[in-house]
């Protein structure tokens, strides 16, 4: 990953739009007890979400979110591998300004480390 080549202002700017756009999952596979953190970037600019993923990685789903025809097609990101995770909460987390999204973050990784699962 290139997260050792961002700056601070990088890191920086990635946590204010995870904080602001982001959102952290946990996922358990149908009949299984492994658990899974997955995250996510939204965001109608895609452009933005390409540089993030330039930056960072990840998987840059182009899909059309829209719930109302008036509304702005939503492209999301999402970072799903283990070590992106890891990554992710070693090099961005620290630059969350927001103690909610730390503690969800951190909650999330709890919750997919119980019973065997992974993060």
């Amino acid at each position: 990953m290139a997260y050792e080549k961002c700056t601070k202002i990088d890191l920086s700017w990635i946590a204010g739009i995870f904080e602001g756009e982001g959102s952290i999952c946990v996922y358990k596979g149908a009949g299984e007890k492994t658990k899974y953190v997955r995250l996510f970037f939204f965001n109608n600019d895609i452009t933005m979400l390409e540089e993030v993923q330039r930056l960072i990685g990840g998987h840059l789903h182009i899909r059309t979110h829209k719930r109302k025809d008036e509304w702005a097609e939503s492209h999301q990101l999402q970072l799903g591998k283990k070590e992106d995770i890891i990554l992710f909460k070693n090099y961005v987390v620290p630059y969350f300004r927001t103690k909610y999204k730390k503690e969800q973050f951190e909650k999330a990784i709890e919750l997919a480390n119980k019973n065997g699962g992974e993060y």
